[in-house]
C-alpha cells in the first residue's frame, strides 16, 4: 500500500471515531434520566459526606455556597 492510500486510511479511522463519539453523545443527552433520579444531584449531597463521589466536587463550597443559599432563600420568599 502507498504513502498516500495509509493517509487515506487514517484519516478514515478518525473521522469514523469521531463520528461514533458524536452519535454517542447525542443518544446520550437525548436519554430521558431513570425512574427516581430526576432529582438534582445537590438534593442528595446535603446529607451525603462521601467525599470521593463525583458530585461532591462540583458542590459549591464557602462563600459560593453561603450566597447560593441565600438566593434560594429570597427565590423560595418570593413564590
Amino acid at each position: 500500500m502507498s504513502e498516500t492510500g495509509y493517509r487515506v486510511l487514517a484519516i478514515c479511522v478518525v473521522v469514523a471515531l469521531l463520528a461514533i463519539f458524536v452519535v454517542s453523545f447525542l443518544l446520550f443527552v437525548k436519554t430521558p434520566a431513570p425512574k427516581g433520579c430526576e432529582k438534582s444531584p445537590s438534593d442528595a449531597c446535603s446529607s451525603c459526606h462521601n467525599k470521593r463521589c463525583e458530585f461532591y466536587l462540583y458542590e459549591p463550597k464557602g462563600s459560593l455556597k453561603e450566597s447560593q443559599e441565600k438566593e434560594e432563600k429570597k427565590e423560595n420568599k418570593e413564590n
